[in-house]
């Protein structure tokens, strides 16, 4: 188990040495990058809420929200699993819409 640690922080540490690196070279190119990992996202949750729909998460059908998410999304009181990732995915697709691309832009800079 130790080991495996090791191996993730190394890869945590070239991770973010490189994405540091690359953002002072470019920031363009890293707020690119930002969005088609945002893009995978709104892609992964559409699988998710597609998959809950079909039954194929039944455990998800009935589960409730936690309470974190209902206060961070503003949801119901009686808002439900499928509800959590319908919000994700609204808040996932935002950021890939407006405000990578603003970024990537150069809108801010």
């Amino acid at each position: 188990m130790f080991f495996i640690s090791i191996i993730f922080l190394n890869a945590l540490f070239f991770f973010s040495s490189a994405f540091f690196l690359t953002y002072i070279l470019s920031p363009k190119i890293c707020h690119r990058f930002v969005g088609f990992l945002e893009e995978e996202a709104v892609i992964t949750y559409t699988r998710c809420i597609e998959d809950l729909d079909a039954g194929k998460l039944p455990t998800w059908s009935s589960l409730p929200a936690p309470q974190i998410a209902k206060n961070y999304w503003k949801l119901s009181e009686n808002a439900m699993m499928r509800d959590v990732l319908l919000a994700v995915r609204a808040d996932e697709a935002t950021h890939r819409q407006y405000v990578n691309k603003l970024f990537v832009r150069n809108q801010f800079f």
